[in-house]
C-alpha cells in the first residue's frame, strides 16, 4: 500500500504529460486527414460478445504502455518537425507515429467482422463504422448487427467408398469419434472445420496414407424463413490416371535405420527398435509416425530425425511402403564408466567425482579422457 502511495503521484504525473504531449502529435496531422485516437467495438445484441471479434481490426490506435499511456506517441510528440537536427530524429526514431484513419481499412473491416459473423452462423449479419471527429482526431466505433444464427438440421453423409463408409461407422461407437455436426447444432465454419480434421485423423490411422482433409467437401442448403441449414457431407473418391476408384490402404513392409552423418548410426538396435512406433506389418498410422518422431526428439544422441515413406511399385494385392528413418547425431550426454579400487563410479559429460583420497576425476569428451587433480593440485590427463 505505501508502494503505490509512493508512486502513485509519478504514474499521475506521467499520465498528465502523456496527455499533454499526445494532443500536441496533431501536428503532424497532414490537413484534411485525422488521427485515430481511439477504436472501439459493441454489438447490438447482447447474446454477442463483440470482444472476440476485435482481432479482425485492421487498423488500431497507438499502443499504449501498461494499458494506459501513449508513451511512445509522446516521445514522437516531442520531437520537431526540422529533421536536419538529430534529437528531432531520434526522438521520431524512438517514439511511434501517430496512426492516421484509413477509411478503406475501414470498410474493410466491417467486411471482415461481417464474413467473421457469418462463419459463426449469423447468415444475415452486417457491420457498421461510427465516426465522431473532434478537431484533428477520431474515435472509430464498428457496430455489429448479427441477427439470429442459423442452426443445422438435417445432416446426411456422401460416402461412395465402402471401406471408408464401414469404418467411420465402426468408429462411432466410440466416444472420441462421435460425429461433431449434429441436429440442432448452431452453425459454424470452425464445426466444419473438425469434422473433417476427425475424419481425416481417423483415417491417417487406418492406413490410409494419401488421405487429406481435401477429399472432405460440404454442400449446404439454407431456409431463410426458418434460419435453418440441411447439410452433406461429400467424401471424393480416389482418382488414378482420371479413374476414379477406392482410397487405397497402405501397409508397412519393412523399416530401414540409416545415418544422416557419417554413415553409421552411435545407437544400440534394441534402442531404435524400442523408439519405433511404425512396425512392419501394421497398417499406416499417422499417430504412429508422430509417436515415433516424439521418441527419438527425446534421445539426446539424436539431433534430429527424418523418416521417409516410398511406395513399392510392384505390389498387387496390396499396398506396401518403405520406411527409411534417418538420424543426425546430436551433442548428447556420454557416459563413462571407471574402474576403480573402490568399485565402480559412472560419470556424464563434465561429471565431477571427487574421492575419499582428495583427488578429482573430470570427464573431458567422448573419447572418455579424464583428469585427476591431485589435492596438491597435480594434474594428470589419463
Amino acid at each position: 500500500m505505501n508502494y503505490f502511495k509512493r508512486y502513485s503521484h509519478r504514474l499521475i504525473g506521467m499520465g498528465i504529460l502523456c496527455l499533454i504531449y499526445s494532443c500536441s502529435a496533431t501536428k503532424f496531422v497532414p490537413d484534411g486527414q485525422f488521427m485515430l485516437s481511439k477504436v472501439e467495438i459493441a454489438s447490438d445484441s447482447s447474446n454477442f460478445d463483440a470482444s472476440v471479434l476485435r482481432p479482425y481490426i485492421r487498423q488500431k490506435a497507438n499502443s499504449k504502455w501498461f494499458s494506459l499511456f501513449k508513451i511512445p506517441l509522446a516521445t514522437y510528440s516531442l520531437a520537431g518537425k526540422d529533421s536536419t537536427k538529430w534529437i528531432n530524429r531520434t526522438l521520431k526514431k524512438i517514439g511511434e507515429a501517430p496512426v492516421i484513419f484509413d477509411s478503406i481499412m475501414a470498410q474493410r473491416t466491417c467486411q471482415d467482422l461481417t464474413t467473421a459473423m457469418q462463419n459463426r452462423g449469423f447468415m444475415q449479419s452486417s457491420t457498421d463504422v461510427k465516426l465522431k471527429k473532434n478537431g484533428k482526431k477520431l474515435k472509430a466505433t464498428y457496430i455489429l448487427h448479427p441477427g439470429i444464427p442459423y442452426m443445422l438440421d438435417d445432416i446426411k453423409y456422401d460416402i461412395q467408398d465402402k471401406n471408408i463408409s464401414n469404418l467411420l461407422e465402426d468408429a462411432e461407437e466410440e466416444e472420441a469419434n462421435k460425429p461433431l455436426l449434429k441436429e440442432g447444432e448452431q452453425f459454424s465454419v470452425d464445426l466444419l472445420e473438425a469434422e473433417r480434421k476427425r475424419i481425416t485423423t481417423l483415417l491417417t490411422n487406418h492406413g490410409y496414407y494419401r488421405f487429406n482433409k481435401d477429399f472432405i467437401r460440404y454442400s449446404a442448403d439454407s431456409a431463410s424463413s426458418d434460419r435453418t441449414i440441411d447439410l452433406t457431407v461429400h467424401l471424393m473418391p480416389y482418382r488414378i490416371n482420371d479413374e476414379l476408384t477406392d482410397h487405397p490402404v497402405y501397409t508397412v513392409r519393412q523399416v530401414n535405420y540409416l545415418s544422416g552423418d557419417d554413415g553409421t548410426i552411435h545407437l544400440r538396435r534394441n534402442v531404435l527398435k524400442n523408439n519405433t512406433v511404425i512396425q512392419p506389418g501394421k497398417l499406416f498410422s499417422s499417430s504412429d509416425l508422430e509417436k515415433t518422431y516424439n521418441n527419438f526428439a527425446r534421445l539426446q544422441a539424436v539431433k534430429y530425425t527424418n523418416i521417409k515413406f516410398t511406395e513399392d511399385p510392384n505390389s498387387r494385392l496390396l499396398d506396401w511402403l518403405h520406411v527409411s528413418i534417418r538420424l543426425h547425431a546430436g551433442l548428447g550426454r556420454h557416459l563413462s564408466v571407471l574402474l576403480l579400487d573402490r568399485g565402480i563410479r559412472l560419470l556424464l559429460d563434465g561429471g565431477v567425482l571427487l574421492l575419499p583420497d582428495g583427488s578429482i576425476w573430470l570427464l573431458l569428451d567422448r573419447s572418455v579422457r579424464l583428469l585427476r587433480l591431485r589435492r596438491h593440485g597435480a594434474i594428470r590427463l589419463i
